[in-house]
C-alpha cells in the first residue's frame, strides 16, 4: 500500500490525478485512501479485494471511519460501529459545527462519541485527522485523544518531537459491537 500512497505524492496535484492514477494500479490491500488538494476537492477511494469505488463529497464534506461505506464495496465486511461513527461525523460537519465541538466528538468515547478503545480485539484509536485542505493545516493526535494531545500542523512543516509516548486504555464494547450490517 505505500507505494500507492508514495506514488500519489510523488507524481499528482489534484484528487482527479489521484483517483485516475490509483484506478490504473494493482492494489492487494483493502484499505480506505482519503484524498484531497488545495483546492478543495476531495474524495475516499475504498478499496476492497482488489475492487476501487470512489465516494467524493455528498453535502461538501466527506469522511471516512475503518470499514466501507459506498454501496456493495464490501458487502458483510462494514461493521454496524463504523455506520454510527461515520454517521455521527457527517451530522456534525453538515451542521458545520464549531472546531471545539469538532473535536469534542473525537474526544468522547463510543457510542457517543468516535473515539474506541478495544485494542486487545485490535480495534482502538490509532490517530485521529481532522484535515483543512484549503488552509494547508490538519490536527492529529496519535492514540485516543482522550488521552493523549492533539497537535496542529501546516504543510511542509515538523512536529516538535521524534517520539512521542502514546497512552492507551483498554475497553470492551461487547459483541453487538461487531456486527455486520
Amino acid at each position: 500500500m505505500y507505494h500507492v500512497i508514495r506514488s500519489v505524492l510523488e507524481n499528482c496535484r489534484t484528487v482527479e490525478e489521484a483517483i485516475h492514477s490509483i484506478q490504473e494500479m494493482p492494489v492487494a490491500s483493502n484499505v480506505h485512501l482519503m484524498l484531497a488538494d488545495r483546492k478543495g476537492e476531495a474524495a475516499v477511494i475504498e478499496i476492497i479485494d482488489g475492487r476501487k469505488m470512489v465516494r467524493r463529497p455528498e453535502t461538501g464534506y466527506i469522511a471516512a471511519t475503518n470499514h466501507p461505506i459506498a454501496d456493495q464495496t464490501g458487502k458483510g465486511m462494514t461493521k454496524h460501529h463504523s455506520i454510527v461513527r461515520y454517521d455521527m461525523l457527517m451530522e456534525a460537519l453538515e451542521e458545520q459545527r464549531s472546531s471545539d465541538s469538532l473535536a469534542k466528538l473525537f474526544q468522547t468515547e463510543y457510542p457517543d462519541g468516535l473515539t474506541v478503545h478495544n485494542y486487545e480485539e485490535l480495534f482502538g484509536t490509532m490517530r485521529t485527522v481532522i484535515f483543512r485542505p484549503e488552509e494547508g493545516t490538519m490536527d492529529y493526535c496519535f492514540g485516543s485523544p482522550i488521552y493523549n494531545p492533539t497537535y496542529s500542523l501546516k504543510a511542509g512543516g515538523t512536529l516538535p518531537f521524534r517520539e512521542q509516548k502514546v497512552q492507551f486504555h483498554q475497553k470492551e464494547y461487547g459483541p453487538s459491537f461487531w456486527r455486520s450490517v
